[in-house]
């Protein structure tokens, strides 16, 4: 076996960017800059350039309804290869979902850098001071519904879970929603651990933990 037929069988298959949305977003782009070369040349109202504005918001709106459809395919074709997995072996699809390495970088500076940073950052002078109302701003009414104490229900986790994204930020357990949302004995463990969480008022200290991710941004 050649070199460059090991290259070929051991490198990762690049995906092919889609023909037809690349001739989209290339036509888009320029009659982009026909519109912008005729308004520039102060052509702006003329026929020409009321032509070119209506194919360019013609050719926004072809390239973004196919780029939903093949958005909405791709999310099809990855939940059908997830259930086929998963009805294959689950044991192995559950291990795939929580053996995923996950990537984090380490910050550059130390824990008291970013008390003093977010200390002055998030420091508010005025605390003190007592707003009133603007006038005419009418006071919104008691409720009329006394607030549930009961603990939540398992119809009211999978039916919130439900509407969560499978794309969704993980929390720290670096769980998505995928398992919640598949596997009905993960939530009736949730749900176990919220009603005996919400009879003795004890909240776990880990509940407590959050990671902060600092954002750089340009100026």
């Amino acid at each position: 076996m050649g070199k460059r037929t090991a290259k070929f069988l051991t490198s990762p298959r690049q995906k092919r960017p889609n023909k037809a949305l690349e001739h989209l977003r290339l036509r888009k782009k320029q009659c982009k800059a026909a519109r912008k070369a005729h308004l520039k040349s102060g052509l702006k109202g003329s026929p020409e350039e009321e032509y070119i504005t209506k194919e360019w918001f013609s050719l926004i709106r072809q390239h973004n309804k196919l780029r939903m459809a093949l958005k909405i395919k791709q999310t099809t074709q990855q939940k059908l290869k997830a259930e086929k997995s998963f009805r294959a072996d689950p044991h192995k699809f559950a291990r795939t979902l929580f053996e995923k390495e996950q990537h984090s970088g380490k910050p550059t500076f130390s824990a008291d850098e970013a008390q003093h940073y977010f200390e002055n950052t998030y420091r508010d002078e005025g605390r003190n001071y007592v707003y009133s109302p603007p006038p005419g701003l009418e006071r919104p009414q008691i409720p009329s519904h006394i607030f549930s104490l009961r603990c939540p229900t398992e119809h009211e986790i999978k039916r919130s879970v439900k509407r969560k994204r499978n794309g969704a930020a993980p929390g720290l357990n670096a769980l998505s929603y995928i398992p919640y949302k598949k596997c009905s004995a993960v939530r009736k463990f949730v749900l176990r651990l919220g009603q005996k969480i919400w009879k003795t008022r004890d909240i776990p200290n880990d509940w407590a933990m959050a990671y902060i991710i600092l954002l750089s941004k340009s100026n």
